[in-house]
C-alpha cells in the first residue's frame, strides 16, 4: 500500500477519521464503501495500539452473561459469525476446554446453563454447539491439566484471529474503495470554522512537516488515547512446558476472573488481566505483578509447567477503552459495549467497543456520519463483502 502524505490536502474529504485501530479501519472501510470520500490517518504503524495487543480473538464473550450483558453477547456471537464469514482467512474456529473443581465459583450447572444461553444467543451459526464433559472426557482432551478435584467440564467454541493483520485487511478493503490512507501521519488538532469541526493539521512522522486535511465530517477513534481504560496483560510461554493442546478457559485462583490459556504457533499466550492504569497508551507494559497473576493462574492448571519470569519469551499489553468507568465498580464487571457522541464542534467520538464487534460498532458511526453530512442513508454492505488478504 503506497503512502502519499501530500494526497492528504488535495481535496476536502466527506470524512476523516483519526484513529487507524480497528475502530477506526472499519470505520473508513464502511464510509468509503458507501460512497464517500474518505481520509484516515494514524499517527502510527496500523494497529499499532490495543488492536494488536489483545487476545487475539472473535469471542460471544460469554463471561458478560454472569454479568447479565445479554445484548452484548448477542450481538457478539451475531459479529462473530459474519466475521467468520467475511474473513475466513483470518478468523478460525477455535475449541475451548472448561475444566470445573470441586468448590469452583462457577459450577457445572451453572456453566451448562451458560453455555446453553450462549448457544441459543448465537442462533443457527456455523460453530458447533457445546458439549458437556466428564472428568475423563476432560482429562482425555488435555492430559496435562490439574486432576485433583476435577469434575468435569464443558467444551465449546469462539473464535481466534491475527488482530493487527484484520485491522490490515480494513484499512485494504478502505483503499481499495477509494479511502486515502496514511499512517505515521498524527492528527496535532482538531480545526473549526464558526465552530464546526472541518478537518485538523496532521503532521508527518516519517518527513517531517504538516498539512490541513479538510473535512466535512470529522471522526475521532483513538481509543484509549480519548478514554479512561483498562490494562489487559498477557505473556508468551513456550508451549511444551504448558502442554496444552488448544484453548482452555480458566478461573483465576487469585481473583475468580475468567481467563485463557491460548495455542499460538510454537508458544503458549496466557492471558488477560483487568485493572484501571493512569498508564499512557505509548508506554504500557505487563507489571512484574501482572506476571506473576498470570504465571501462577497457568501454573494452578498446569502444575507440571512451574513457570517463573525467566520462562517467559514475550509479554504485550494494551489498554481497553471503555465507555463508562463507575468508581468503585470491578473492571471485569464493566459493559464493553460502546458510545457515539458528538463534541461541541460537532466531531463525532466513538468510545468503547470491542475487536469482535469493530463492524457493528463501524456501521453505527457511519450511520451518525451521513446525518452529520445531510446525505441520504446507504445500506451498510460491510457484513457481505470479503476482506482482501493481507500481503506477509
Amino acid at each position: 500500500m503506497q503512502r502519499s502524505f501530500p494526497v492528504l490536502e488535495s481535496r476536502v474529504f466527506d470524512v476523516l477519521v483519526v484513529g487507524g485501530g480497528i475502530t477506526g479501519a472499519g470505520i473508513a472501510r464502511d464510509a468509503a464503501m458507501r460512497g464517500m470520500s474518505v481520509a484516515i490517518v494514524e499517527k502510527g504503524e496500523w494497529a499499532s495500539g490495543t488492536s494488536s495487543r489483545s487476545s487475539r480473538l472473535i469471542h460471544g464473550g460469554i463471561r458478560y452473561l454472569e454479568h447479565g450483558q445479554i445484548g452484548m453477547v448477542r450481538e457478539s456471537v451475531r459479529e462473530r459469525e459474519i466475521l467468520l464469514r467475511i474473513a475466513s482467512h483470518l478468523v478460525k474456529p477455535l475449541e475451548f476446554t472448561w475444566p470445573v473443581y470441586r468448590g469452583a465459583r462457577l459450577p457445572r450447572w451453572k456453566l451448562r446453563a451458560g453455555l446453553a444461553l450462549y448457544d441459543l444467543l448465537a442462533g443457527r451459526g456455523s460453530m458447533p454447539r457445546h458439549r458437556s464433559l466428564e472428568r475423563a472426557e476432560v482429562i482425555a482432551s488435555e492430559p496435562r491439566l490439574h486432576d485433583d478435584g476435577l469434575l468435569g467440564g464443558a467444551s465449546y467454541y469462539d473464535a481466534a484471529t491475527d488482530d493487527a493483520a484484520l485491522t490490515l485487511a480494513n484499512v485494504l478493503s478502505a483503499v481499495q474503495h477509494g479511502a486515502v490512507a496514511v499512517s505515521s501521519a498524527k492528527s496535532e488538532s482538531i480545526t473549526a470554522t464558526s465552530g464546526r469541526a472541518d478537518g485538523s493539521i496532521v503532521s508527518d512522522q516519517l518527513a517531517g512537516g504538516e498539512v490541513r486535511v479538510s473535512a466535512r465530517c470529522v471522526v475521532s477513534a483513538t481509543g484509549p488515547w480519548q478514554a479512561r481504560g483498562t490494562k489487559g496483560s498477557h505473556v508468551v510461554v513456550p508451549a511444551e512446558r504448558v502442554g496444552n493442546r488448544g484453548a482452555v478457559t480458566m478461573i483465576s485462583p487469585d481473583d475468580g476472573r475468567v481467563m485463557f490459556v491460548l495455542p499460538a504457533d510454537s508458544g503458549t499466550i496466557v492471558g488477560t488481566t483487568d485493572i484501571f492504569t493512569s498508564e499512557s497508551p505509548d508506554e504500557v507494559r505487563a507489571s512484574e505483578a501482572e506476571v506473576k497473576y498470570l504465571l501462577n493462574s497457568a501454573n494452578r492448571y498446569f502444575p507440571d509447567a512451574a513457570l517463573t519470569a525467566s520462562d517467559v519469551i514475550e509479554t504485550w499489553s494494551g489498554i481497553r477503552p471503555l465507555a463508562a468507568a463507575p468508581q468503585g465498580k470491578h473492571p471485569s464487571s464493566i459493559s464493553r459495549e460502546h458510545t457515539i457522541a458528538r463534541n461541541s464542534s460537532g466531531a463525532i467520538v466513538v468510545t468503547g467497543g470491542k475487536l469482535t464487534t469493530y463492524r457493528s460498532m463501524a456501521a453505527e458511526v457511519v450511520d451518525e456520519t451521513e446525518r452529520v453530512l445531510g446525505i441520504q442513508s446507504r445500506p451498510c454492505t460491510t457484513d457481505t463483502v470479503e476482506l482482501p488478504a493481507v500481503p506477509p
